[in-house]
């Protein structure tokens, strides 16, 4: 009877682990894809973005309108991010902070946080035909003060 009970006992630990039938190198593959994510923006390296986005991938903040203090949704979808990934130019000397933690992944789904020099991210991502992907991004800035609209959109002209 004691063997029985450890056996369910571990049997329901083991089904309640997030990682429960998952490949052991999926978190290191979404971990690998993430950084290749924030590497190659700071890099301005576009091929190297491109390939671990999803074509229909979003990227959302929200912003205030100074004037106003009225919150708006800006998104960002893949062409864009890729164009300001072109444009991307990192302060001469600046220490880039990539710091990625993988917060889950559940079959084919994963959940990611990356605390960048300036932002931190949250990203959504998917085995999309056998790779990992990242699908939607969700990010905040780590400092106050140029996350207004107007700033955003001044600097989609730069």
């Amino acid at each position: 009877m004691r063997t029985l009970i450890t056996l369910v006992s571990m049997g329901m630990l083991l089904l309640s682990s997030p990682s429960y039938g998952q490949n052991p190198n999926d978190a290191a593959a979404v971990k690998a894809v993430a950084l290749e994510y924030i590497e190659g923006y700071y890099a301005s390296d576009v091929q190297r973005v491109e390939k671990v986005l999803h074509p229909d991938l979003v990227k959302r903040t929200v912003m205030a309108d100074p004037q106003t203090g009225k919150s708006y949704l800006v998104t960002q979808g893949f062409k864009d991010f890729l164009n300001l990934t072109e444009h991307h130019k990192n302060a001469p000397g600046a220490k880039l902070q990539k710091d990625v933690i993988v917060l889950d992944v559940f079959k084919d789904a994963a959940m990611v946080k990356v605390t960048a020099t300036e932002w931190v991210d949250y990203m959504q991502m998917h085995k999309w035909n056998g790779k990992w992907v990242i699908v939607n991004l969700l990010w905040e800035r780590r400092q106050p003060g140029g996350n207004t609209l107007w700033d955003y959109i001044g600097s989609l002209s730069e």
